[in-house]
Parts: structure tokens; C-alpha cells; sequence
């Protein structure tokens, strides 16, 4: 499992919404994120916890 709770999850969702507001792309390609687009489409937005 990615996240060990579902309000870790949540709070990494809101992270990433406020980065995507704030017009920041991608850390890897730097590309935009668009959010629309639902797994499991390649393009899919996906957030990785390290």
C-alpha cells in the first residue's frame, strides 16, 4: 500500500492540488499536470511517496 492511512493520502492530495493551482509542473519532466486525465492512461497524474 502507497500510504500507510487515508489522511496521509489526503494531505499529499492537497499538496499536490495547491502545487497545481500555483501553476508548477512536473518535478520530473516538467510538463503541466493536467488532472483530468484518469489512470490508467500513461499521461495519468500519479504521486509517488519516497
Amino acid at each position: 500500500m502507497p500510504f500507510a492511512s487515508s489522511s496521509i493520502r489526503a494531505r499529499a492530495r492537497r499538496r499536490v492540488a495547491q502545487r497545481v493551482r500555483a501553476g508548477e509542473g512536473c518535478v520530473f519532466c516538467g510538463r503541466p499536470i493536467e488532472l483530468s486525465i484518469k489512470y490508467p492512461d500513461p499521461m495519468a497524474f500519479v504521486v509517488f511517496c519516497f
